[in-house]
């Protein structure tokens, strides 16, 4: 405390040499020497005695230092904002972080011709700002990629981008002559904001092709995917099935490594069902399973799901197979509507629906079929990685 205070002292009277005190122009030329009157020196020497002390203080007593200070040695808590429909994410990871994320504040209006309008009421300079939010729609995107401009010229530390569903991750190369690989376009929009002084980054959650984070580290921003399917499946494993008999399966080739390296780790077995799409009608089918499912609790692990037409192509092999009880389990539900799991549950092949918060409109989906849609919380699953 004391250096920091002397250090504070000397880059004050470096402005002025002649208002120092005996006290300080000793320690100057007992540090200094001949360069005792040099105001570079003098300066630089400060520094050192300021970083020092707030180095020590942020070791053994971090309460000490001011919000300033915090903020100086990268101490004050993350920054979290949500693009609109997400703000219950962002809620609920700061709840979950212990003091570590704080929820910051900000104004929206929307004028008469339909644009939006966001001013940060919380002081985001020199922060590290997440934003949190999924890329469903073109709108979410240009919300995403909005904020994340004004957090750059707001003079963030650095900028954490949360796509919880990436939107546009099954469009990653053209099939066809002339076609618009939107993956490779969305992720370029967020990846070619201005970096800020720490860097940008961008976290996926169980993104359906890898494909995706290459076109963010080519373009020179940081990019991981945060693999949830492990917890996803001990979770249904543990407190559906009670960790009884329980078997993981992957509907295709695609999902199948993943779903064998999470089965692996939780000790479960392992099935694999062949799929392919029609050249004629475009539909998907089934065509086999490999693995032993006879008598076995399975849950079927997917990462999207949209008409879940394909999902039921693989519960009639599990059915014919013999397992017991068959669950699906599906990171993001982009499922269009209601009906679509309504027709899901009448084919009577699966008797729930596991989900994830990962698109807002879960819990109201869930509340229509109570006891057969669960939704699992992503924040738990997110936060440490978050705060990592």
């Amino acid at each position: 405390m004391i250096r920091l205070r002397k250090g504070m002292r000397l880059l004050m009277s470096a402005i002025d040499l002649s208002g120092a005190s005996d006290e300080l122009k000793l320690m100057l030329k007992t540090a200094l020497g001949d360069r005792a009157n040099d105001r570079d020196a003098i300066v630089e020497y400060a520094v050192q005695q300021v970083s020092f002390g707030g180095a020590l203080l942020k070791a053994v007593a971090p309460e000490l230092l001011s919000d300033s200070g915090r903020l100086l040695y990268g101490m004050a808590p993350k920054l979290v904002y949500a693009i609109p429909g997400y703000e219950y994410l962002a809620e609920q990871l700061v709840a979950l972080s212990n003091g570590k994320l704080e929820l910051g504040k900000e104004e929206r209006k929307r004028h008469k011709d339909g644009k939006g309008w966001q001013r940060f009421l919380t002081n985001v300079t020199r922060r590290h700002v997440i934003i949190v939010g999924a890329t469903m729609t073109d709108t979410d995107q240009m919300e995403m990629y909005k904020l994340g401009c004004n957090a750059q010229m707001c003079k963030a530390r650095r900028i954490t981008f949360l796509i919880t569903y990436h939107g546009d991750a099954r469009q990653e190369r053209a099939q066809l002559s002339g076609e618009s690989v939107d993956g490779l376009h969305t992720s370029l929009q967020i990846a070619k904001i201005p970096q800020c002084p720490d860097g940008n980054e961008v976290l996926l959650v169980d993104i359906h092709d890898n494909t995706i984070v290459g076109f963010y580290q080519g373009a020179e921003i940081r990019c991981r995917n945060i693999d949830i399917l492990p917890k996803l499946i001990d979770h249904v494993g543990t407190n559906y099935f009670g960790g009884k008999k329980c078997l993981a399966a992957s509907p295709d080739a695609g999902r199948g490594k993943l779903v064998w390296k999470a089965a692996k780790i939780l000790k479960f077995d392992f099935a694999i069902a062949s799929k392919f799409r029609s050249a004629t009608s475009g539909a998907t089918e089934t065509a086999g399973l490999i693995g032993n499912v006879r008598g076995r609790n399975v849950m079927t692990c997917d990462d999207i799901g949209n008409s879940l037409g394909s999902a039921t192509g693989v519960g009639a092999l599990l059915k014919k197979k013999r397992a017991k009880r068959s669950v699906l389990v599906v990171t993001h539900a982009a499922i269009p509507g209601a009906k679509y799991v309504h027709d899901f549950f009448e084919t009577g092949l699966f008797e729930a629906l596991f989900i994830t918060d990962s698109l807002n409109g879960a819990n109201e989906l869930a509340a229509q079929f109570p006891g057969r849609v669960h939704v699992i919380p992503l924040a738990p699953l997110l936060v440490s990685e978050v705060l990592g």
